[in-house]
């Protein structure tokens, strides 16, 4: 294949995989995954051509595979990034304290 034809594949799969996601985020964010799972996974994902070339090499279609798990993946991890970040900078919610004036002057 020709540059142009693999970036045209590339390209493809790239919006075919947001699109996949962008239908799909709300039933993988009900799951409550750990992000650093995710990240495993999507190092996994990174890592499996350069240990089993002889299949990404010749089949297109693990190949187009390969990148859709690896889109998904990152598209999941970005997002839940994103959502731990809000509520790390939350700010605290909690009853306030109640004065001691007030607590001694109830009968």
């Amino acid at each position: 294949m020709s540059f142009w034809q693999q970036l045209l594949v590339v390209l493809l799969t790239a919006i075919g995989t947001y699109s996949l996601y962008f239908y799909t985020r709300n039933y993988a964010l009900k799951f409550n995954l750990n992000r650093n799972i995710v990240l495993i996974l999507l190092i996994i994902v990174i890592v499996i051509p350069f240990i089993i070339p002889k299949y990404y090499g010749t089949h297109l279609l693990f190949e187009i595979i390969s990148m859709v798990i690896l889109y998904y993946l990152m598209f999941l991890y970005f997002d839940l990034r994103r959502i731990y970040k809000v509520k790390k900078n939350a700010p605290p919610i909690g009853k306030p304290k109640p004065k001691p004036n007030r607590a001694k002057n109830i009968k």
